[in-house]
């Protein structure tokens, strides 16, 4: 039954952007395989935030880091009215089904979202000056810090609200990441903020307060417990551990794990695709964020995968 069909793989994630493929259901056409032009968009990286956290620790203050992953993102949010034609298909009898939710795994799923995410973080960091202008720090590290940042950003021609913003936030499509400066929170007359318990609140559960608020206005809801982490000294975020205790980065070890066994796979192959090659190769890029260094070996890989050859012999 077409409506049958259609309804199960509106529950699912449809991985394929040609959906329906050919022949999968008898008499139903779609114009999803036709080529259309795809935005590029450059997506957030684990060293964006380790790179925050390094610039933010200069101050000398405490600092925390929070994570959240939006639930069930992709299915609580529609599709562009210019790319609904690629989601549609036409049935023996005439009648037209649209599937109106982004897919996991469409080609241009990760555009679409990713320029949502954009403005998400921009609403944020808006709602973090506000918040910093209702409790601003009285922290003498941080209020040094905070000048340096305005000298810099006077000194490159940069914004100085963005140099000087106390909260650091990215967006890698449906997961978020933050490091906040911790200092003890006050108002703006002076007077202590406190907690029912007569503790005194701090600015990182402040900002993390705040993004779980936007997030729910946005419609994300409910929250699911297990994807968020309020404020800590050590997270595992895109497949990385930051540790501000250490101020060190690691690959998380089951990652780690996953990608040697994959590689020495490939290498006991004797030869492998070209696809297969430039996958490895960009999971090694993520590798290269925790060792730099490593970047170099990669260059080799890289020109070998771009050659004419359809697969790749290893000597």
């Amino acid at each position: 039954d077409l409506h049958l069909s259609i309804r199960r793989q509106r529950q699912m994630c449809i991985r394929d952007r040609s959906w329906p493929l050919a022949g999968a259901v008898e008499g139903v056409t779609s114009p999803n395989g036709a080529e259309c032009d795809i935005r590029r968009a450059k997506f957030a990286v684990f060293n964006d935030l380790a790179n925050a956290a390094s610039i933010m620790a200069v101050a000398g203050a405490p600092l925390a880091l929070f994570k959240i992953d939006l639930p069930k993102a992709y299915k609580q949010n529609g599709q562009q009215r210019s790319t609904l034609w690629a989601r549609s298909c036409l049935g023996p009898s005439g009648r037209s089904q649209t599937l109106d939710r982004v897919c996991f795994g469409q080609s241009d799923g990760p555009e679409l979202f990713s320029g949502q995410t954009d403005v998400h973080c921009f609403l944020l960091k808006r709602e973090f000056q506000y918040a910093e202008a209702c409790y601003p720090s009285r922290c003498a590290e941080v209020l040094a810090w905070q000048e340096a940042r305005r000298e810099a950003a006077r000194a490159l021609g940069g914004d100085e609200l963005e140099f000087a913003l106390l909260a650091f936030i990215i967006a890698m499509i449906d997961d978020f990441g933050a490091v906040a400066f911790d200092d003890l929170l006050f108002r703006i007359d002076g007077s202590a903020v406190r907690l029912p318990c007569g503790q005194q609140r701090t600015r990182a559960h402040l900002i993390f307060s705040i993004v779980k608020s936007f997030v729910k206005r946005m419609g994300y809801e409910p929250l699911d417990l297990e994807k968020l982490l309020g404020p800590c000294r050590s997270m595992l975020f895109l497949g990385a551990i930051l540790d501000l205790d250490t101020e060190t980065k690691r690959l998380d070890p089951d990652k780690r794990e996953r990608y040697l066994q994959r590689l020495q796979t490939l290498i006991a192959g004797g030869s492998m695709t070209v696809a297969a090659s430039l996958r490895m190769a960009f999971r090694l890029m993520v590798v290269c964020q925790m060792k730099p260094a490593a970047r170099q070996w990669l260059h080799s890989w890289f020109r070998a995968a771009r050659g004419k050859s359809r697969s790749l012999r290893l000597q």
